[in-house]
């Protein structure tokens, strides 16, 4: 049955990182909550299959492609970025999207796509003409 649903998932997958802010409206930039809303309002429509697939009874192979596909779409948000950065994201938006669909009262997902940004902007390295620290 996992694997029916793995497979019917793939393009829900596409539209859901699709959804994600874009090059050149990267997380400092206030045009990407829109991208964020539709994010989550995307994960509300299909809610039952991404709640059977996240989780601790889901599928780990498609919890991983999300994860990498978030993650390559920070990265093509800035492609200098090769740090920890976008894992960061990914892992953040991920665990956040799990959470919230699996809530015995979950937030609205407009609610929730807002507080995500604002973590999310808060926490958004800052280009600097600084030289990095070195350890």
């Amino acid at each position: 049955m996992h694997e029916l649903a793995e497979a019917a998932s793939t393009s829900l997958i596409d539209n859901l990182v699709q959804s994600l802010p874009q090059p050149g409206a990267g997380f400092g930039d206030d045009d990407g909550l829109p991208s964020l809303l539709a994010f989550f309002a995307e994960l509300k429509e299909h809610a039952g299959l991404y709640r059977s697939l996240l989780g601790p009874t889901g599928s780990a192979p498609v919890t991983e492609h999300i994860r990498r596909r978030i993650t390559e779409a920070v990265v093509s948000d800035s492609p200098e970025r090769r740090d920890i950065y976008p894992e960061f994201v990914a892992g953040a938006l991920l665990g956040v999207a799990t959470a919230w669909l699996h809530a015995d009262h979950p937030a609205e997902s407009a609610d929730v796509a807002q507080q995500t940004w604002r973590l999310l902007i808060s926490l958004t390295p800052r280009q600097s003409n600084q030289p990095e620290a070195t350890t």
